[in-house]
């Protein structure tokens, strides 16, 4: 339920820290790339377990 929040944080850090950074652009595309990173690791290895390890535990 909180995954999606993860993408919505770029924008308020650099809404409240864009006063001190000179190219806030480039901050913002910079926290919203590390964002994206971090979507996609959790997609891929957090949220997709191998079904087999479902089949082995409903094995024992």
């Amino acid at each position: 339920m909180f995954y999606p929040y993860i993408r919505i944080i770029p924008m308020h850090l650099t809404l409240i820290f864009g006063f001190f950074v000179r190219y806030k652009l480039i901050f913002f595309l910079a926290l919203k790339t590390l964002a994206d990173v971090a979507m996609h690791i959790v997609e891929h290895e957090v949220l997709r377990k191998p079904k087999t390890a479902q089949k082995g535990f409903l094995k024992k």
